[in-house]
């Protein structure tokens, strides 16, 4: 019998009967920072960290492990064009960094997100904020995250020795293989290292047939250095990103490719107990997407459609910290300034251009101060974090082909004014005191985000939407406010003999919420030249961005239990709620309820997972953007792991054991005219899929 035949209580006991230990995520240093650790050495039970080996299934996207944390889900838009959405929020509302490095995606609808950047087999580990990111990490509403690359570390001796880790993965549902690493030397002064990984997949496969349009190739190579002399250290890295021809399923268009260059210098230093860091970051995306080489072309050679787009960003910081009476201060200055531009083109029709997006140059300068004192027990942080921001778009054009509709609209466009300006202030409150085994917390935010580009200047209807994939056509807004969280968040984590729970409360309210709206209130009249063109892509009933009030709220917790030296169990639950204030309805795009739980069983080389995963059905939708319910489902993953030697780790399972057919509630609609999925139809979750994975290191 298939799972999915399952009576949904039985599923849920099942569910309840196992833990999962890829979900032992303990607290870091930090108290308010989770760290995820992607190595093949073993760890303590009761870690800081949690290592790839208890993480059993090795991943295409880096944002499906990072989605698995408690209060975090993934939001699958291809398989390399994953997004995370953390106590109901996703997109530029969590702030997402690359060795702490900030830059802009490439494209309007974030085919190319922040960790698209960052291959599973290059990556060390993943720092992700509990709640509220710190004010050092920039704006950001909910949930920083930080990938971290692996790295050849500096040795405690002047002799020169080397180093290498190397990764080799392949999944059987999609053919899927990835192979990747870095070699290099260091000693205590010098290292350096080069990197490499190259992955590619085919169609993946569900239980009812083939997802077309959903095969996947990226390349990345680089290098690496540092020197260290006496108490500074220097350091430089430059990457080239490769992304081939990649379906992205629930868009209109697939991606052609993606070339990007990275590059960062980073300097840190001490003056006594002055201690001082600066860095400089450089990237360039160059992005191509389209609609008729990997899918179906149009049959009518007038609607082909290819999209170009640009974005450079230049980022730079300078962070000094120092020990004080009242405390640890700390201070930061950051800059960053981005230049971005989209075209809209068809190969067949030269004449036929749009600059939908026409030459965005956006600017932040931001500094923060904060403090943390101490009271007996009591430890606090306090600061505050203020940022200048600047948008500006040039002037839209469109081509002699291109319908009179469209070109009036660009008319109208450069006839505003086409800049914005604001200043924010945000604020942040922690407490948290160890007492024994409980260590309590307690955090009050208030967190802002401007507008990004495509919410303000999209004067053109499309599906662009920075990832929301719900094939619904968007517009911007240039008379947009940002948004202001304020968030209460407490939590304990009690840690006690062979067992933890850390179970943590939030309450989030967020005045001007961006969110797309009927675009007037006659809704399916067309009655103005943006529903005329809305109308021409095929979408009746365009939405428009608009500031709306909201409300988020929920609860997330992990726990875990060892038995004995052998056998261990962990778990998570997340349960998010989120609600329109201004209207009586549910906020849109938000996951349901789940329960991850499984066992592990593990001896001196060697150790077995088996992990269950309930999602609840999610039926609180929004009406008012004609969202649709999701059913619950069960899936049960089965893994092993095994380490002859120290150097050597090898991974082997079977991901969604039993086979069952599934839709993630965060997943998108289908518009591929092709394989077994239907158009507009929710596009299924991955069927069972072997996998096997070798890393050797030295």
């Amino acid at each position: 019998m298939s799972v999915q035949k399952f009576p949904t209580r039985l599923s849920v006991v099942i569910a309840m009967a196992l833990t999962n230990v890829s979900l032992s995520i303990y607290a870091s240093d930090g108290v308010f920072e989770e760290v995820i650790v992607v190595t093949g050495k073993r760890l303590p039970v009761f870690s800081n960290l949690t290592d790839m080996a208890d993480q059993p299934i090795p991943v295409t996207d880096i944002a499906a492990l990072v989605g698995q944390m408690p209060g975090a889900a993934l939001i699958n838009n291809g398989g390399l064009s994953g997004q995370v959405a953390y106590r109901g929020v996703f997109g530029s509302r969590i702030g997402t960094t690359l060795n702490g490095q900030r830059f802009e995606s490439g494209g309007p609808n974030m085919m190319d997100p922040p960790l698209h950047y960052a291959p599973p087999v290059l990556v060390e580990k993943i720092e992700v904020s509990r709640g509220t990111p710190g004010l050092e990490f920039g704006p950001a509403l909910v949930g920083g995250v930080n990938a971290v690359l692996k790295q050849v570390p500096f040795q405690a001796t002047s002799k020169v020795e080397g180093h290498y880790d190397l990764t080799a993965s392949g999944r059987g549902n999609n053919g899927s293989q990835a192979v990747g690493g870095i070699a290099g030397m260091a000693n205590d002064r010098y290292r350096g290292h080069m990197l490499f990984s190259d992955e590619h997949g085919q169609n993946t496969e569900f239980p009812a047939g083939t997802i077309a349009s959903s095969a996947f190739d990226r390349q990345v190579y680089g290098l690496a250095g540092g020197m260290q002399s006496g108490s500074s250290t220097y350091d430089v890295e430059f990457r080239h990103h490769a992304t081939g021809p990649t379906g992205n399923p629930p868009f209109g268009m697939d991606i052609e490719y993606v070339d990007a260059d990275f590059a960062r210098l980073g300097w840190a230093s001490n003056f006594g107990d002055i201690n001082v860091t600066a860095s400089a970051g450089y990237a360039d995306i160059a992005h191509g997407m389209n609609n008729f080489a990997l899918r179906p072309a149009p049959a009518n050679p007038a609607l082909y459609r290819r999209t170009l787009t640009d974005a450079t960003t230049w980022v730079g910081s300078v962070k000094i910290d120092m020990p004080t009476a009242a405390g640890l201060f700390k201070a930061g200055l950051d800059t960053q300034l981005a230049d971005k531009s989209a075209s809209i083109g068809n190969p067949n029709s030269p004449g036929f251009v749009l600059q939908s997006l026409p030459a965005i140059v956006l600017k932040r300068t931001g500094m923060y101060l904060q403090i943390q004192p101490s009271l007996n027990d009591w430890r606090f942080l306090l600061g505050v974090r203020v940022d200048g921001h600047n948008a500006e778009a040039g002037r839209a054009s469109t081509g002699p082909a291109v319908p009179a509709m469209p070109a009036s609209l660009a008319l109208a466009f450069n006839g505003a004014s086409r800049q914005w300006q604001a200043t924010t202030v945000d604020a942040l409150a922690r407490v948290w005191r160890v007492q024994g085994d409980a260590n309590w917390r307690l955090s009050l935010s208030r967190r802002n985000r401007a507008p990004d580009y495509v919410e303000r200047f999209a004067w053109l209807p499309t599906a662009a939407s920075a990832g929301l994939a719900d094939g619904n056509t968007y517009v911007g807004n240039q008379n947009l406010n940002y948004e202001t969280a304020t968030t209460l968040d407490a939590g304990v984590d009690l840690l006690w003999g062979n067992g933890y729970v850390r179970p943590t409360v939030y309450i989030t309210g967020i005045s001007n919420y961006i969110q797309g709206i009927p675009f007037d209130t006659t809704p399916g009249i067309i009655d103005s030249v943006v529903e005329q063109v809305s109308n021409m892509n095929g979408d009746s009933t365009p939405l428009q961005f608009n500031n709306v009030d909201a409300r988020l709220y929920g609860f997330d917790m992990d726990f875990g239990y060892q038995l004995n030296r052998s056998l261990g169990l962990n778990g998570s639950l997340t349960v998010n709620r989120g609600e329109r204030r201004d209207i009586d309805d549910q906020l849109y795009r938000l996951a349901p309820p789940r329960l991850m739980l499984g066992m592990n069983y593990q001896r001196r080389s060697w150790g077995i997972n088996f992990k269950s995963t309930y999602h609840h059905r999610q039926s609180r939708v929004s009406e008012s953007n004609s969202e649709i319910p999701t059913s619950g489902y069960t899936l049960f993953d089965l893994s092993s792991h095994w380490q002859p030697t120290p150097d050597l780790t090898l991974l082997a399972g079977i991901e969604n054991l039993f086979d069952s057919q599934y839709s993630e509630h965060l997943g998108g609609y289908n518009r591929v005219a092709a394989g077994d999925v239907g158009l507009g139809e929710r596009l299924p979750g991955s069927g069972r899929s072997l996998f096997l994975s070798v890393q050797v290191t030295r």
